[in-house]
């Protein structure tokens, strides 16, 4: 099963959110599903991970927090979703991603 987090919250230097990411990642690994993380970046690349992915989607830094950004560029994360044909989505943040 593909699953495709988008996850507006998820940066490399944050806290809970990346702790309980990364814990779905090695769950996604041990039952033999692929977690697709799209997140906001500096810019557009994919990182491998054991267990699936994460796309990063350029957009700006959060204004109050730059270790965090935005995703801006909804057209991008949509034209990713379709790209990837995900069995499941979860929208994992309360503004732009969800």
């Amino acid at each position: 099963m593909r699953i495709v987090d988008v996850a507006e919250y998820y940066s490399e230097g944050g806290g809970g959110i990346r702790t309980y990411i990364q814990a779905k990642f090695r769950a996604a690994a041990r039952l033999g599903h692929e977690l697709v993380v799209i997140a906001p970046g500096r810019e557009d690349r994919v990182e491998d991970r054991e267990g699936g992915s994460i796309h990063w989607v350029k957009g700006p830094a959060m204004p109050f927090d730059d270790r965090y950004g935005v995703l801006w560029n909804m057209r991008a994360v949509h034209r990713k979703l379709d790209q990837l044909k995900p069995d499941v989505v979860e929208a994992s943040s309360a503004w732009a991603g969800g």
